[in-house]
């Protein structure tokens, strides 16, 4: 029994234990529960952990802080967020913590199956929600094609944003630092960025050029 891997699963909610606990046991793991963030970091920095799960769902502002203590403590323990906030599950109250999974309720038990195998570092066929991607330049074309079709590839959506944010000397830096004539291209520019703008897909292009030569 001692050699058995735990996963620790941090929650108060009796319908994801009912979920949870059957699965890992299933799976040949000891399913260990706890109710407080302290006792989820010290469990997961015990020996033989292999998977932490979380519930952030009723207090995720008081455990988030605890989460980043937790893997400064456990790098190499994977951590899954399960949370019925669909902010807290597309990342945005929890940027700062490295997430293995999101799991969103009601948990789909095919697809906790899946988290808890590649968890347990079975990795082949597994529906990442969050992974890594190189932003190479296909990544680059199919999210920001105004920087892409760019003869001088200008980042002209961080100049607009900090426009549109009252920075003006900031956004006249982004405007020339690839481009020593930002400010005859405001006038003259053949505009590609205009024709590739996604805001099109919305209403129409942003008026860059004209934001351009506003700013230099």
């Amino acid at each position: 029994m001692k050699n058995r891997i735990k996963i620790i699963v941090k929650t108060s909610d009796n319908d994801l234990l009912d979920v949870v606990r059957p699965l890992v046991e299933d799976e040949g793991c000891v399913c260990r529960e706890v109710g407080r963030c302290g006792d989820f970091l010290d469990e997961l920095s015990s020996g033989n952990t292999g998977l932490g799960i979380v519930d952030l769902d009723g207090g995720e502002s008081d455990c988030v802080d605890e989460l980043k203590d937790i893997q400064r403590a456990s790098r190499d323990v994977p951590l899954v967020v399960v949370s019925s906030d669909q902010t807290i599950v597309l990342g945005r109250k929890i940027h700062e913590v490295s997430v293995f999974y999101c799991l969103t309720k009601p948990v789909n038990k095919a697809e906790l199956l899946q988290v808890v195998r590649a968890g347990m570092g079975d990795h082949n066929g597994v529906p990442w929600r969050f992974r890594a991607r190189i932003r190479d330049m296909k990544w680059y074309r199919e999210n920001i094609p105004c920087m892409d079709v760019c003869p001088v590839h200008t980042d002209s959506g961080r100049y607009v944003q900090l426009i549109a944010e009252g920075k003006l000397k900031e956004a006249y830096l982004v405007a020339r630092s690839p481009n020593p004539l930002a400010s005859t291209c405001g006038k003259i520019c053949a505009a590609f960025c205009e024709d590739s703008c996604r805001r099109s897909k919305i209403d129409c292009a942003v008026t860059i050029r004209a934001l351009k030569r506003y700013v230099t």
